[in-house]
C-alpha cells in the first residue's frame, strides 16, 4: 500500500483558523462524534465514503459545519502507517468538546493510543490534521500544544520529592518561586496528597504516583489532558478507587479530557462519551448507554458482550 503523504494546511504552528479555509464537514452530536452520513447514520468508513461519492453533487450533505469554538480538539481525515504497509489509523474524523470526558476505547492494535499520540503530537499522520482549540497544530511539537499527558508508567523522577516532581513543569518555565509554591500546594490539596509533599516516589503506593503524575500533569493548566491506560499498572481495587476519584475529580476542574483503555467496563463507568475503535477505524461514538443499548455494528455487540 502506498502510503498517503499530508501537507502542512497552516501556516506555521498554531496559526490555522477555522474559518480561513474550506473544511471538511463534521457533525457533532453531543462531547464528540465522527462524521455520519445523515441518512443512515453509518461510519464514514473508506467504502462508504466511496458510496457517497456514486451519489454524485446532487446527493445529500453528509453532515454540516459545527462551531469549532466548542471543540477542544478536532481530528480531520487522519491517515497513519508505520510501514507504508498497513494503516494504524484510517480515515479519522473526530470532535471533541471543551470539558468532556471521552474515552478511547478498543482492543489491543485498534489504532486508540495512535490516536492520542497524534494529539499530543509525539506521532505525526500521513495525512489530514489536527486542530487544538480552534488553531492547527498537526505539525507543531508537543510543547506548543498546551496539552497535559498521563502515561501508564507515571514516569515520575525517582531523585524528585513529591513536591519537586510536581513543580518540574513550572520552574523549567521559570515561573516564580512563591507561584509555584502556591500552584503546587493547591494541586497537592487537589489530589488529596498534600502531606506526601517531602517523600519521594518509592515511598508511595501506585496509585498515589498516579496521582501526583496526574497532578504535575495539570500544573501548567493544560487545555487538554490526555491519559494513556492511566490505570493499567495497578490492581483491581486501586483501579475501581483512581475510576471513581478521577470522575469527581474532572466535575471540579473540567478540562477536556481523552483517556484510552482496552477496558470496556472502566470506560462506562468514567465517561461522558465512548468512542470505539477496531483495525484503525472508528466503530461507534456515543454516551456508555447508546452503545450498550444500541451497538452500531457486530463488532461493537461483540466488543460490549464480552468484556
Amino acid at each position: 500500500m502506498h502510503v498517503l503523504r499530508g501537507t502542512n494546511m497552516g501556516k506555521g504552528c498554531g496559526s490555522g483558523r477555522v474559518g480561513g479555509g474550506q473544511r471538511r464537514n463534521t457533525t457533532t452530536v453531543s462531547s464528540c462524534r465522527p462524521v455520519v452520513s445523515t441518512n443512515s447514520m453509518m461510519m464514514r468508513t473508506p467504502s462508504s465514503r466511496r458510496r457517497a461519492g456514486a451519489a454524485g453533487a446532487g446527493g445529500r450533505s453528509h453532515g454540516r459545519r459545527s462551531s469549532v469554538t466548542r471543540n477542544s480538539v478536532l481530528v480531520e481525515d487522519v491517515w497513519k502507517s508505520y510501514d507504508g504497509e498497513r494503516w494504524a489509523l484510517k480515515n479519522i474524523n473526530l470532535e471533541i468538546e471543551t470539558s468532556s470526558l471521552v474515552a478511547l476505547v478498543g482492543p489491543s492494535g485498534s489504532g486508540k493510543t495512535t490516536l492520542l499520540r497524534l494529539i499530543a503530537g509525539l506521532e505525526r499522520s500521513d495525512r489530514g490534521s489536527v486542530w487544538l482549540n480552534g488553531r492547527e497544530m498537526t505539525d507543531c511539537e508537543p510543547r506548543d500544544r498546551n496539552i497535559g499527558f498521563l502515561f501508564q508508567n507515571y514516569a515520575l523522577f525517582p531523585y524528585m520529592t513529591v513536591g519537586e516532581n510536581v513543580s518540574f513543569g513550572l520552574d523549567i518555565r521559570g515561573r516564580e518561586k512563591e507561584s509555584t509554591a502556591r500552584r503546587v500546594k493547591d494541586l497537592l490539596e487537589l489530589v488529596k496528597l498534600e502531606h506526601l509533599a517531602d517523600r519521594f516516589p518509592h515511598q508511595l503506593s501506585g496509585g498515589q504516583r498516579q496521582r501526583i503524575a496526574l497532578a504535575r500533569s495539570l500544573a501548567l493548566e493544560p487545555e487538554v489532558l490526555l491519559l494513556d491506560e492511566p490505570f493499567g499498572a495497578l490492581d483491581v481495587n486501586v483501579r475501581k478507587e483512581l475510576r471513581r476519584w478521577l470522575r469527581d475529580l474532572h466535575e471540579e476542574i473540567p478540562v477536556t479530557t481523552v483517556f484510552v483503555t482496552h477496558d470496556q467496563e472502566e470506560a462506562m463507568e468514567i465517561a461522558s462519551e465512548m468512542v470505539i475503535f477496531d483495525q484503525g477505524g472508528i466503530e461507534q461514538v456515543g454516551s456508555p448507554v447508546d452503545i450498550y443499548d444500541n451497538p452500531a455494528t457486530e463488532f461493537v455487540q461483540s466488543f460490549i458482550t464480552k468484556h
